[in-house]
């Protein structure tokens, strides 16, 4: 609830699942970058706004290229990330700092993280993959982007040579 002469917040929140987003993992850096353009035009992304990206270790190298303005959580296991990412969504924390928040995931994890956002007054969108939205969250979003899936590398040249941002275990 806004106090008497606080503005309203207009900043948006980003939280997304940088793996979700490239339908898994990738090692590909072509891939993680055209799934972080399409996120920015779908989400209309803005200087100034607030981003969180999560991604597994083995993606968190073509990650950070691909989102380097953004926040990054970096973490491995089953629902390692997605359960990181839910801390950024707890409407008490959010309160007078920002008015609408952009989920980019499909899983529906986040739903009842969602919809208590929407009671609380903030405007809630998702932008996902096609065929990779869960049922849960369009009830609990004012409106769902759905992005194409993403495309099949050429021919692997974009792949992040190992050393550039990976550890080499070769002597």
């Amino acid at each position: 609830m806004r106090k008497k002469g606080q503005r309203a917040a207009t900043r948006t929140l980003h939280v997304v699942d940088a793996d979700n987003l490239t339908a898994g993992p990738t090692e590909f850096q072509c891939r993680a970058d055209e799934a972080a353009r399409r996120y920015r035009v779908a989400a209309g992304l803005q200087q100034g706004d607030l981003v969180f990206v999560g991604s597994d270790l083995r993606s968190s190298a073509v990650t950070g290229f691909a989102w380097p303005a953004a926040s990054r959580l970096v973490t491995t296991g089953k629902d390692a990330v997605d359960l990181g990412l839910l801390d950024h969504l707890v409407p008490s924390a959010l309160e007078g700092r920002v008015s609408r928040v952009l989920l980019g995931s499909g899983d529906g994890i986040f739903a009842e993280s969602l919809a208590a956002l929407r009671t609380a007054g903030l405007r809630v969108e998702v932008v996902a993959l096609t065929g990779h939205v869960s049922h849960r969250l369009y009830p609990a979003s004012a409106d769902v982007h759905l992005l194409p899936a993403p495309r099949p590398c050429a021919d692997g040249r974009c792949r992040l040579p190992v050393g550039r941002g990976h550890l080499s275990l070769a002597a």
